[in-house]
């Protein structure tokens, strides 16, 4: 089988589980891509969730966000970060970090 079926949301039958690269493959494959460990980094989003994060962050890095994005003071009122991130701008920086850190680390 070459994909795996579908995980629907329990509470929303139009919506189901996909895959978000937070390094972007458009951008991981060109010339000046920024330097990573891991350029496959992937998180698993419900699909409306990854529609609102490209809504808010277009295609930015997961680093360029935790940098650079978060610390937007406008971006905390914009509708959909609220869709994305249930908590304050700086809690979510510091779940994307932790996020990024366990992904990462070396078994």
């Amino acid at each position: 089988m070459k994909h795996q079926p579908k995980v629907i949301h329990p509470k929303n039958k139009d919506d189901y589980l996909s895959k978000h690269h937070c390094y972007p493959l458009g951008v991981m494959k060109k010339k000046d891509a920024p330097k990573t460990d891991c350029p496959h980094l992937t998180i698993k989003l419900w699909r409306s969730k990854h529609d609102y994060w490209h809504l808010l962050f277009r295609f930015a890095t997961i680093d360029e966000i935790i940098e650079y994005e978060l610390w937007k003071r406008d971006l905390y009122l914009n509708p959909h970060y609220t869709k994305v991130f249930n908590c304050d701008r700086f809690k979510a920086i510091t779940i994307l970090k932790r996020f990024k850190q366990i992904k990462t680390r070396k078994l």
